[in-house]
C-alpha cells in the first residue's frame, strides 16, 4: 500500500454531501429504519439473497494517511448478511446520551468459534463504477465456491480515476446466472465523513471529560445510516463496538468505563456513512450497499 504524508494534527473539514439519490429496484422490507441497525434482509421469503458492498475508506495515523476501496459480494439461499454479522460474545449497550451500541468480544484464549456462513450461490459477475463509459470498474466473480473481493489501494495503477471524495451515484451491474437474475441500478455514495473530535495525532493519551465520557463528533453527512465503530486489540482478545446513530446525529458520548473494562486504551475509531438499495425480481432480492468510512487512531488513559 502506498501512503501519502499529512501534517500532524491537521483534519480535513470538507462540507457535507449534497445531491439527490438515484433509486434502484423496489424494496420488500417496508423501509429501512434510521434510528438503529438495519435489518438483515427483506422479510419476504425468496429463493436467493444477494449482498454487494462497495467501501471507500480513509485511514488516518499520526503522520500518514492511506486510502483504499473494496468491492465484495455474496449470494445465499437464505438470509445471511456478511456486513451485519457480529463474531464472538455480543452485549447490547447504550451510551449516556442514548446511542444504542453492540459490543462483540472475541477471545483467542477460549478459541473463538467463527460464525460459518451458508453455502454461496453463483450470482454472476458484478461490477461497480460511476459515469457512463464503465471504464476501470471494480469487479468480482464467483470462483465455484465464493466471491473474492476486489481491493485497490491509492497510488496503484488500478486505482479508479472516477472515484472522488464528493457524493456520487455509484452504478452496480450484475451479469446474472442461471440461479440469479441480472440487474443494473444506482446507489448513492455519501461524502466522506469527517471527525471533529477527538483530535488525532496527540503525543499523550486522551483523558475523559469531568462526566467520565469522551466527546466524539463529526461533520453532518447525508446518508441512510451512520455508525461509529471502535476496535481494540488486547493480544489474545479483541473488542468491537458498533454504535448506531439516529438520523441527524452529529455527536455522541463514549463512556470511559467501557474503555477501562474492554480495552487497553489504544485502537481504531471509525465512522461509517451507509446507503442501501434493494433490487428484486420476485424470486430473489439483492441488497446493494455503499459505505464511505474514515478511521483514525485513538489512545486514552486507562484506569486499571
Amino acid at each position: 500500500m502506498r501512503y501519502f504524508i499529512v501534517p500532524i494534527l491537521v483534519l480535513s473539514l470538507g462540507g457535507a454531501a449534497c445531491g439527490a439519490r438515484s433509486v434502484g429496484g423496489s424494496p420488500d422490507d417496508g423501509g429501512v429504519p434510521s434510528d438503529g441497525p438495519l435489518p438483515d434482509a427483506p422479510i419476504a421469503p425468496h429463493d436467493y439473497y444477494g449482498y454487494a458492498t462497495f467501501t471507500h475508506l480513509l485511514e488516518r495515523e499520526p503522520y500518514i494517511t492511506s486510502e483504499q476501496v473494496v468491492l465484495t459480494a455474496a449470494f445465499y439461499g437464505e438470509v445471511w448478511d456478511p456486513f451485519r454479522q457480529l463474531q464472538g460474545t455480543v452485549e447490547h449497550l447504550e451510551t449516556p446520551d442514548g446511542v444504542a451500541c453492540d459490543l462483540a468480544l472475541v477471545s483467542g484464549m477460549d478459541g473463538p468459534v467463527p460464525v460459518e456462513p451458508p453455502p454461496e450461490l453463483d450470482g454472476g459477475g458484478l461490477f461497480a463504477w460511476t459515469g457512463w463509459d464503465g471504464e476501470t470498474p471494480l469487479e468480482v466473480f464467483f470462483d465455484g465456491d465464493t466471491y473474492l473481493s476486489d481491493h485497490r489501494s491509492f497510488g496503484t495503477e488500478s486505482w479508479p480515476d472516477w472515484l472522488v471524495d464528493g457524493a456520487m451515484a455509484l452504478r452496480f451491474e450484475s451479469l446474472g446466472s442461471p440461479q440469479v437474475s441480472p440487474f443494473f441500478t444506482e446507489v448513492f455514495l455519501a461524502d466522506i465523513p469527517v471527525f471533529l473530535s477527538p483530535p488525532t495525532g496527540l503525543a499523550i493519551p486522551l483523558s475523559p471529560d469531568p462526566d467520565g465520557t469522551h466527546h466524539v463528533s463529526w461533520l453532518p453527512v447525508v446518508a441512510d445510516l451512520l455508525e461509529v465503530r471502535l476496535h481494540f486489540n488486547m493480544d489474545w482478545d479483541d473488542s468491537y463496538f458498533r454504535c448506531y446513530l439516529p438520523e441527524g446525529r452529529t455527536q455522541m458520548r463514549l463512556p470511559q468505563a467501557w474503555l477501562d473494562q474492554w480495552s487497553w486504551g489504544y485502537g481504531e475509531l471509525m465512522i461509517y456513512a451507509i446507503n442501501e438499495e434493494f433490487v428484486s425480481d420476485g424470486d430473489g432480492v439483492v441488497t446493494l450497499r455503499t459505505v464511505r468510512a474514515r478511521e483514525q487512531k485513538i489512545d486514552v488513559f486507562i484506569n486499571y
